[in-house]
């Protein structure tokens, strides 16, 4: 992935207020996102059954992971989904509560398994 793809799928920077520039970048962490789950999808075959989900935290850029405080819930991005699966599809972001779910350690990435029915909230 270089510069070119992500202007050519987000276009470029904005030079305009604050909410251009936060939108922008929004669009290309989703993108981003898309093309690890496409790259994931092609190369795997590690697939939660059932009504089960696989996801991974959400990075923060700056220092490469949300600070977690023991009451919020966390968000995630849905990786892959199993066969049962009905209320997410891979790519949404999900929050969840702190702790839950079973922890994978996958060809060097961490995942996380969890069921359906756990998830709080999602965006979109």
């Amino acid at each position: 992935m270089n510069w070119d793809d992500i202007e050519k799928h987000c276009g470029k920077h904005p030079n305009g207020t604050i909410t251009e520039s936060a939108l922008w970048a929004s669009d290309v962490q989703n993108y981003l996102l898309m093309q690890k789950i496409n790259k994931y999808r092609e190369t795997t075959m590690l697939i939660p059954v059932a009504k089960r989900v696989l996801i991974q935290p959400i990075h923060d850029d700056k220092n490469g992971v949300i600070i977690i405080t023991n009451k919020k819930p966390i968000q995630y991005n849905v990786i892959a989904i199993g066969d049962e699966v009905t209320k997410v599809r891979p790519g949404n972001v999900i929050y969840l509560e702190k702790h839950y779910g079973i922890e994978i350690d996958y060809e060097n990435e961490k995942f996380l398994v969890i069921d359906e029915a756990s998830i709080l909230a999602k965006i979109g």
